[in-house]
């Protein structure tokens, strides 16, 4: 396999440095670019995995515990020595005080929250996340494609570098499955990638994989005559 990379002649840098940029998903040419469709923050899977592995265990630890002084907000606190306001409190249950105070129960708090997130654009979110977390090297199979001349040079004049994709530069990953820190070829699809946050789908280590292959190593098929390949770069 051969690769290449198209520069425009001021961009000789490249060459007196020996560096290249990794360039942040917002500043690549594409408008669409680590845009995916965001169909919801939780899929049902993850949202059942959560209220069972988190939420619930959380909110019996809170319903089981005493409310007591210590736990009063500090105006409300200093009005009665400690001792009368655990006397006073002692009476009242965890659960029983949620009843008088139904805003402050947790899973409602949780309910709130959730809603707050759904009112809220979680794909701006996640570009302005991912724009910060990662960094890319756009690289192709074609050295003599004129409308690649055409785009990523000075009007068809610059050069090409070609590299040597067995390089272990090029190879750094962590494990098997690992889609960062090497080369990928970029996925052609005809529709927009529709993802969710949390999927119950993958495994927690895994799922930061899938939404990279899903956000920046899928574009329009109409983008199709570059064969790109891509290698994503932690920007940490």
């Amino acid at each position: 396999m051969r690769i290449f990379k198209y520069l425009a002649p001021e961009r000789i840098d490249v060459l007196e440095n020996q560096a290249m940029r990794f360039t942040q998903a917002n500043y690549l040419n594409d408008p669409f670019e680590n845009l995916p469709y965001i169909s919801e923050v939780m899929d049902e899977g993850y949202n059942n995995k959560f209220h069972e592995e988190y939420l619930n265990p959380a909110l019996q630890q809170v319903m089981s515990m005493q409310l007591t002084a210590e736990l009063l907000p500090q105006d409300v606190r200093g009005m009665l020595p400690d001792e009368q306001w655990n006397e006073i409190l002692s009476a009242y249950p965890m659960e029983q005080v949620f009843e008088m105070m139904p805003w402050l129960h947790p899973s409602n708090l949780i309910g709130a929250l959730m809603n707050q997130m759904k009112k809220s654009d979680p794909t701006m979110l996640l570009k302005e996340s991912f724009n910060k977390q990662f960094g890319v090297l756009s690289l192709t199979r074609r050295n003599d494609n004129l409308t690649m001349w055409s785009h990523y040079t000075n009007s068809h004049t610059g050069y090409v570098i070609e590299f040597d994709p067995s390089n272990q530069y090029f190879n750094k990953t962590i494990n098997e499955n690992d889609r960062l820190r090497k080369l990928n070829d970029i996925i052609y699809v005809d529709e927009r990638p529709n993802i969710a946050l949390f999927d119950s789908n993958f495994e927690e280590d895994k799922l930061i994989d899938h939404m990279v292959e899903k956000i920046l190593l899928t574009k329009s098929k109409q983008w199709e005559y570059e064969e790109e390949l891509r290698m994503i770069q932690p920007l940490n």
